[in-house]
């Protein structure tokens, strides 16, 4: 057993390195308790707001935060982005920061306007580093979550987690410029592997995942193998991928 004197224990408690560690102790059990409010059910994954700030001030504005991205359309998104600037603060940012994640993976209709909002936030709160954190350990939660063993929901479970994974790609390429996700190498040779074992639709989806991503760096491109092509059956993928390769001329 190890014991320290009341000094020892003063030079532990304020030792940059410790109170660094501890912070992250910290964020990260913070971060573990809000995964598990994320519920499924048989179609969806589905993010629950956490019930810590029930009945408080906080959690009004965040509900109503939430409540704001339901009206949003092309046409009023700044002034619904203000509105929600006005109502979140730095105890609820991260939170919501979350849920809009979420949205722009399941609704690619108005992820423009959700990246814009989360752009806002970012900016002013500075939190990247918590959402790449998020966003890692997002990626085994959308694949590995079981729902049942009813076979019917299992493929529906099964078809909703290969339209979420797309999600999760199209979200990362979107918010790559924004500095909040910083490996986008893993995530392309991710989509090499997920299009080598897909049926021809979904192989269709990863690939256009894979052309937005070398469209925004044309280095990745060098990340396809050269027997990628082997891995197609039809011709629309084929063609798919020689104008990927057609990016690079």
């Amino acid at each position: 057993m190890i014991t320290y004197s009341n000094d020892s224990v003063s030079i532990i408690f304020t030792d940059i390195n410790f109170l660094e560690t501890y912070k992250l102790y910290n964020d990260t059990h913070d971060f573990y308790n809000f995964l598990n409010s994320i519920e499924f059910n048989k179609d969806y994954y589905k993010i629950k707001l956490s019930t810590k700030y029930d009945h408080s001030n906080n959690n009004k504005m965040l509900q109503k935060s939430v409540e704001y991205l339901n009206k949003i359309t092309k046409d009023n998104y700044i002034q619904i982005t203000n509105s929600i600037y006005d109502l979140i603060n730095e105890s609820i940012v991260n939170e919501y920061c979350k849920y809009l994640i979420e949205k722009i993976i399941q609704h690619e209709n108005y992820s423009n306007e959700y990246i814009f909002i989360l752009k806002k936030l970012c900016d002013n709160y500075n939190n990247h580093n918590e959402l790449n954190i998020y966003i890692n350990n997002l990626y085994d939660l959308i694949i590995k979550k079981n729902i049942n063993n009813n076979d019917y929901e299992k493929l529906c479970n099964h078809n909703k987690i290969l339209d979420n994974l797309v999600g999760y790609y199209r979200m990362i390429i979107q918010i790559n410029s924004l500095g909040i996700y910083n490996d986008i190498n893993k995530i392309t040779i991710d989509i090499i592997e997920q299009i080598k074992k897909s049926d021809d639709d979904n192989q269709y989806k990863y690939l256009q995942c894979l052309m937005s991503i070398i469209k925004t760096d044309i280095n990745m491109i060098n990340k396809i193998d050269n027997d990628l092509s082997s891995f197609l059956k039809t011709k629309k993928n084929k063609f798919l991928l020689m104008d990927i390769f057609d990016l690079k001329n």
